[in-house]
């Protein structure tokens, strides 16, 4: 498949993630009506989901998660949530990028500790009730 069809999918995979959707045409919905609402929450919404994925995949992240977008839609909250409360300028932006990076460490580390049993016992990893690997 195509890197770049892969690198969208997995994106728009994590818009999905807010609703707990692992589709990427429901994310682009999802980010479709957010500009709808207002493009500096899409806009926000789009920096921290690509910081987050990106920095998921530089950390060396599991590519499923990644794939997923499990990454990827806590930089689109982090996104948000910051335009909403804060007056937007540059400051913001660099702000999304810290918490987006922020956000993708303590996933990593969640992740990490759900999959860790101490019994031995394969545990799924983080994610919402009926996650599957993406085709």
């Amino acid at each position: 498949m195509n890197p770049a069809i892969v690198v969208i999918d997995s994106l728009m995979r994590g818009v999905g993630q807010v609703m707990f959707q692992n589709n990427p045409i429901t994310g682009l919905l999802f980010l479709f009506g957010i500009f709808i609402n207002s493009n500096k929450n899409a806009l926000s919404a789009l920096l921290g989901l690509v910081v987050a994925s990106l920095a998921a995949y530089l950390l060396g992240a599991d590519r499923t998660l990644i794939r997923n977008g499990l990454f990827g839609f806590n930089g689109v909250l982090t996104g948000i949530a910051l335009s909403v409360f804060l007056e937007w300028d540059w400051h913001v932006a660099v702000y999304i990028v810290l918490g987006a990076i922020v956000s993708t460490i303590v996933m990593m580390g969640l992740a990490r500790v759900r999959t860790a049993a101490p019994d031995g016992a394969d545990r799924p990893d983080a994610g919402a009730p009926g996650r599957r690997d993406p085709d």
